[in-house]
């Protein structure tokens, strides 16, 4: 009712979605958020949050597709490099979960190695980009078991964690400040700590 009365009420919506979701009812959430981009089309913002609440409805393809939409829609080059991460930081999240079959292991990872070459694209100097597209090769190369696709994907691993030391050397150069022997962890979240 509030919010039919107050739809601009951003608080709100957030913590009405945070209930929806934390009771399980998903798509209560999915169809409050699809009537607000019937009303907005092409709003990035809305779309990014029924990425979200697609993801956590254990829906990751859905998620994805989302996220593709956002990074079509983004006004900016930064923007469509941080929506093809977020498909890579799903990617990693959910490899990692190890809760998929061999073939959706498969799928997933070459939908968020394409949404990460994408970003490299735009960012050719981001080293997460490239450490995140290694972590994601090592968990295709364990669904290929012991085949000549698993030493591929084992040897772009290795190219792509070589070229994410390099960008992140030359990034602490040219801020002027000495590479440390032991490089601290990253942050923002497993996928960029394992990716980085």
């Amino acid at each position: 009712v509030w919010l039919k009365a107050n739809p601009t009420d951003d608080d709100t919506r957030k913590h009405m979605t945070q209930v929806w979701i934390d009771s399980g009812q998903f798509k209560l959430a999915i169809d409050y958020w699809q009537t607000l981009l019937d009303q907005k089309p092409n709003d990035s913002e809305i779309m990014g949050n029924l990425a979200g609440i697609n993801l956590k409805a254990g829906d990751w393809r859905t998620s994805i597709e989302w996220y593709i939409k956002v990074a079509n829609v983004a006004a900016d080059d930064a923007n469509k490099v941080a929506a093809y991460q977020f498909i890579g930081n799903v990617a990693w999240s959910k490899l990692n979960s190890k809760s998929l079959t061999a073939p959706e292991v498969l799928e997933l990872a070459d939908k968020g190695i394409g949404a990460l070459q994408m970003a490299a694209k735009l960012a050719p100097k981001n080293p997460k980009l490239f450490g995140l597209q290694a972590s994601i090769y090592n968990f295709r190369a364990l669904a290929h078991g012991a085949s000549w696709a698993a030493a591929v994907d084992r040897a772009s691993a290795q190219d792509l964690q070589r070229i994410s030391r390099v960008l992140a050397e030359e990034a602490k150069k040219a801020q002027g400040a000495a590479v440390p022997t032991n490089p601290s962890p990253m942050s923002g979240g497993p996928a960029e700590t394992a990716g980085g």
